[in-house]
């Protein structure tokens, strides 16, 4: 054997006799690993989503039988018819044309009220005038309770754009609906114009006699604007 051969077989001979001391960390390695474990995804009892429960709005079964509304009382308004009404005592009673301010002595009308026998205003009753002097003329008409400066129950009717003398030649009737509620009750008038408003009140009384006419005349609401 050439001097190669031999340093080689020395060297694989001490390499294995010493192997084991100089590469300690070969028989160290283990040679089987841990199998990899499935990671659970499921969440903790605690974590657990609980399904909110939606609450529905139950609707109640309709009744079988349907409720009557009971019924109302029913009052009775009374019978006008039966009761007389008279002229308010002081009654025709001359004013200037404070309703009107504009209109000045350019105005002259009749206005006033109609109260029951314990002189509470009566609304909705309807007042006719009418003129001596045209008598084909359609009378002129006024609605108690729609003229509020006489007072809640007041009512107006203008009869001409210019104050003047007269007598008796305009009357006056009180109706409800169709049915007469008075005589006509005629009143004079004058070319002054601080009596060209004609107040004339009706008041009812129970037994024909005039109880209620010691009343003073109905003080006013203030003017129209």
């Amino acid at each position: 054997m050439t001097r190669i051969k031999w340093f080689l077989l020395a060297f694989i001979l001490v390499f294995l006799l010493t192997g084991c001391d100089i590469l300690p960390f070969l028989t160290r390695i283990p040679r089987h690993f841990p199998e990899a474990q499935e990671t659970s995804t499921a969440l903790p009892e605690q974590l657990e989503v609980i399904a909110t429960a939606t609450l529905v709005p139950t609707i109640a079964e309709s009744p079988t039988e349907m409720i009557q509304p009971t019924a109302s009382l029913v009052v009775e308004a009374p019978d006008l018819t039966e009761t007389g009404f008279i002229l308010q005592e002081g009654n025709p009673f001359y004013l200037p044309n404070f309703a009107h301010p504009e209109a000045g002595c350019q105005w002259l009308g009749v206005a006033g009220q109609v109260f029951d026998a314990d002189g509470d205003e009566i609304l909705d009753l309807t007042l006719l005038v009418g003129d001596a002097e045209n008598p084909d003329d359609e009378p002129m008409i006024g609605i108690t309770g729609t003229a509020l400066a006489y007072g809640s129950g007041g009512y107006e009717i203008q009869l001409g754009e210019v104050a003047l003398d007269s007598n008796n030649r305009f009357w006056i009737q009180v109706y409800s609906e169709d049915i007469p509620l008075t005589e006509q009750v005629y009143f004079t008038t004058f070319e002054d114009c601080d009596r060209n408003l004609v107040l004339v009140n009706f008041m009812a009384v129970d037994d024909g006699s005039a109880t209620k006419s010691s009343m003073d005349p109905t003080p006013t609401q203030a003017p129209y604007p």
